[in-house]
């Protein structure tokens, strides 16, 4: 099945990159064109890809750009936060400017000189001989782009490699605010890599080029402008996993792991903004579109914020409960559904009162979110339906406007700032104490099933 999948993605991928380069005047003969969409398909199926991967690249494809089309296949070869390395097969690609020291990369020096399309690559990126790449916030595009570069180096001429390469630099995400946007700044990089090797790109091309890599890099994060809640915040449950690799195992983690990962999505959610997010040159996108736009992220980025706080709420004081007696337990050991989902064992949300009437909430957020975590696709973003259950439970015995502070207190205990006490005496204390008596009697019971086995 791996296999047949596989083939297929490597189909698709011919038709759609060979397609782009025609369009581009470009012809790659079959071999040499399966040799390269084999390595795409093959990099983008790595084990630790969940969001990453090759599915990602076909939101992209029905582009009528090419430059958009061949920038969007290559823009993620390089993801060294997930695969944790240089993909071996594209090694011999970058292996002449790279050197490994002490776990980090560093570019070599000397190379760029007799190196056209690195000494463009650096221009473009703001990057020089012998720095430290691994510091260097958008070091997955710029090996990105190198890697595609080289690869296309045969077939294109040196003007589209760098139009490609500039359009490859507009999807480094998340960037500071400065003076000057993204966009901006890169206009003026590639004037001054255009007058030093005499590309001949007209202001025009410049524009054209810039825009281009505006409407690719705004599809790349076209996720946070969803207009379905649920389909962001599947995205953000994909990209956790991706980030850290003991979630992809679902039996062994614990709540602590849990709980731990949950905090910085939430942070990053917290420091994000639309201009950090959506980019805008000239008229692309349209202000109207843009605001639209802007308004959904502001929406999905305060919605999945209240979506991660209320996990970590929910499993802070089961945690804070569980230390009084030990490190931490696994999600699995609580909520058997999380790493066996057809296993019947029991399970920790069987031993609270799960009857208690729930009013209407007023605050649209919390509103949004039950009815969110009573929906039957809940573990396409959650570990199992049973959490969700359990988040519900916890939503019903927090008062809305209590909420806050009690956040608050779980982001200090988090930072080792407060204790186990100090946290559960922020929680109401008829809720502590139904979490107290049905965590001893689940115990209890576990306790009598691993003795009869």
């Amino acid at each position: 099945m791996e296999q047949k999948r596989e083939r297929e993605c490597v189909k698709r991928c011919r038709q759609i990159l060979a397609g782009a380069l025609e369009k581009l005047g470009a012809f790659v003969g079959e071999e040499e064109m399966a040799g390269i969409c084999e390595l795409i398909v093959d990099t983008m199926g790595g084990r630790r890809r969940y969001y990453h991967n090759f599915e990602h690249l076909l939101t992209f494809s029905n582009q009528d750009d090419p430059f958009i089309i061949i920038a969007a296949l290559f823009h993620d070869l390089i993801y060294l936060q997930v695969d944790g390395k240089i993909p071996f097969n594209l090694t011999t690609y970058l292996s002449p400017y790279l050197k490994e020291k002490n776990g980090d990369f560093w570019l070599r020096n000397n190379v760029a000189s007799q190196d056209k399309i690195l000494g463009i690559c650096l221009g473009l990126f703001g990057l020089k001989e012998g720095q430290n790449l691994s510091k260097f916030r958008g070091k997955n595009e710029f090996l990105s782009a190198l890697v595609m570069a080289k690869i296309l180096r045969p077939y294109l001429p040196l003007k589209i490699l760098t139009r490609l390469m500039t359009i490859i630099e507009l999807t480094i995400p998340f960037r500071k605010l400065k003076e000057k946007t993204p966009p901006e700044e890169l206009y003026n990089r590639l004037g001054r890599v255009n007058a030093e090797f005499g590309l001949g790109f007209t202001d025009k091309e410049i524009v054209d080029t810039i825009t281009e890599g505006v409407k690719l890099a705004n599809i790349d994060v076209s996720g946070f402008a969803a207009t379905d809640f649920e389909e962001f915040i599947r995205n953000t449950w994909l990209v956790l996993r991706e980030g850290n690799t003991f979630l992809q195992d679902d039996r062994f983690y614990t709540v602590k792991d849990y709980c731990q990962a949950l905090l910085a999505p939430h942070k990053l959610l917290s420091e994000l903004s639309p201009e950090m997010i959506l980019l805008r040159y000239k008229n692309e996108p349209p202000e109207r579109e843009y605001k639209i736009l802007a308004d959904r992220v502001v929406y999905n980025i305060s919605l999945g914020k209240f979506f991660l706080s209320c996990q970590i709420v929910s499993l802070s004081i089961l945690q804070a409960l569980i230390a009084r007696f030990t490190f931490s337990l696994p999600l699995s050991f609580l909520f058997p559904d999380v790493g066996f989902p057809f296993a019947k064992y029991d399970c920790f949300l069987d031993y609270l009162p799960l009857n208690n009437p729930l009013e209407i909430p007023t605050n649209p957020y919390l509103k949004e979110i039950l009815n969110l975590l009573q929906e039957d696709r809940l573990t396409s973003f959650l570990p199992s339906r049973k959490l969700g259950s359990f988040v519900v439970f916890m939503l019903r015995h927090i008062p809305p406007e209590t909420l806050g502070d009690i956040e608050y207190k779980c982001s200090l205990y988090w930072e080792e700032k407060i204790g186990e006490k100090e946290l559960l005496n922020s929680f109401p204390g008829e809720l502590v104490q139904l979490l107290e008596e049905a965590l001893g009697l689940f115990m209890g019971g576990k306790g009598k099933q691993i003795n009869k086995s």
